[in-house]
């Protein structure tokens, strides 16, 4: 165990507007939300500027594949 290194992650925002993280969005996914605009309501993800959708819907198609 001597010079074992451990790396701490910052969480990743995607939502810099209102400090969604990627994590936050993946949840509020697994809670059911399976729509851009449910996703918005539940963690705010996307109301601000809107720069974040693509990335929101993205992790959402990704999210919805892996339960397939």
């Amino acid at each position: 165990m001597e010079n074992e290194t451990f790396e701490i992650r910052r969480p990743v925002k995607i939502c810099l507007c209102k400090g969604v993280t990627r994590e936050q969005i993946i949840e509020s996914i697994r809670r059911g939300n399976h729509s851009l605009e449910a996703i918005a309501k539940d963690t705010t993800a996307s109301t601000g500027c809107g720069t974040c959708k693509r990335q929101v819907q993205k992790i959402l198609e990704e999210e919805l594949l892996l339960k397939k």
